[in-house]
């Protein structure tokens, strides 16, 4: 890519590497033409919002519903509450409120692993 836009040599494969090759490559990447063409290239990369951009795909592409507590769905799930066939996700929070109202029923909490299989 680089080479390709005139801000480096072309790759020397190892078995090439020679002084002089070497040498020239380096020669290469001091010219006024090398350093021109990396200022083009460092111009387009600073317009763009790759990383912004990744994020907000990131978070789109989330699967709250699977991650969020079914109780206090603005906290993520930490535990899964299972009994006659019913599976709750719970918070932290709406676990602890539920095992000090209900202890008997605590034995039927897991931990709770939101699967995020990454989807293609």
């Amino acid at each position: 890519m680089v080479a390709a836009a005139g801000a480096g040599p072309m790759p020397i494969p190892q078995r090439d590497i020679t002084a002089e090759s070497l040498s020239q490559a380096i020669r290469f990447c001091l010219s006024p033409e090398a350093a021109s063409a990396a200022a083009v290239i460092a111009q387009k990369m600073q317009s763009e919002r790759g990383v912004e951009a990744a994020v907000m795909s990131f978070h789109r592409n989330l699967p709250i519903k699977d991650m969020s507590c079914d109780v206090l769905p603005h906290l993520p799930a930490t535990f899964g509450f299972y009994k006659k066939g019913h599976k709750w996700k719970l918070s932290s929070l709406a676990t602890e409120v539920m095992a000090r109202k209900l202890p008997k029923d605590a034995k039927n909490l897991k931990l709770y692993v939101s699967l995020l299989s990454f989807r293609a």
